[in-house]
């Protein structure tokens, strides 16, 4: 009775992990997700070959439209996170430090919150007013209906994406990058040439 009751569990557990497997291999865009390194753990993936960005839109505090594609040609972290979300107020001194270190040496801070309103231009002040509040220096952009959210498939807030100067992903963090940074400020250096 035991061997048949392990059998079942190491069957059940195999079946588990396969199928976590293949919904993770098809989580980005649609289409397997590329190999990653040892480095995976804890929501920090570094892809061993960069993945193609999507061309995603969003904008400035003033309305203006603005893509990823506008900051090519300097590494881009990419950063979604909102007033209300606690995990991201943990994070953000974290974000503003990354935003200065490298300010003027190869790598632009893109924090697009979601933080939405039925006007455009009560969440630019709600926003405005939370960095200002709590001293965070940081370009903050907004993401009005979600969309870059969306075809980001981004399931959680905090959520930091790493791109190349190409515009190509090749770090993704889910969760606060605080646990991360020192990992993401080696990342940065290397790829930066510091």
């Amino acid at each position: 009775m035991r061997l048949v009751l392990l059998f079942i569990i190491l069957t059940a557990a195999t079946v588990g992990i396969a199928t976590f497997a293949y919904h993770r291999a098809t989580l980005s865009h649609g289409v397997p997700a590329p190999a990653i390194t040892a480095a995976e753990e804890d929501g920090y993936i570094r892809h061993n070959d960069p993945v193609e960005f999507p061309q995603v839109t969003f904008t400035d505090l003033h309305g203006s439209p603005v893509s990823v594609a506008d900051f090519r040609g300097k590494m881009v972290l990419v950063n979604f996170w909102a007033s209300w979300c606690a995990p991201c107020l943990e994070e953000m001194p974290d974000l503003a430090a990354i935003s200065q270190k490298y300010a003027g040496k190869g790598l632009v801070v893109v924090a697009i919150s979601q933080d939405i309103d039925t006007q455009k231009s009560a969440a630019a002040e709600k926003v405005r007013t939370f960095l200002t509040e709590n001293s965070i220096a940081l370009d903050a952009y907004l993401d009005p209906n979600s969309k870059a959210f969306d075809l980001l498939k981004v399931d959680g807030l905090p959520h930091s994406f790493l791109l190349d100067r190409q515009g190509r992903e090749i770090l993704r963090i889910a969760g606060p990058l605080t646990y991360h940074r020192e990992a993401l400020d080696a990342l940065i250096t290397e790829m930066i040439g510091l």
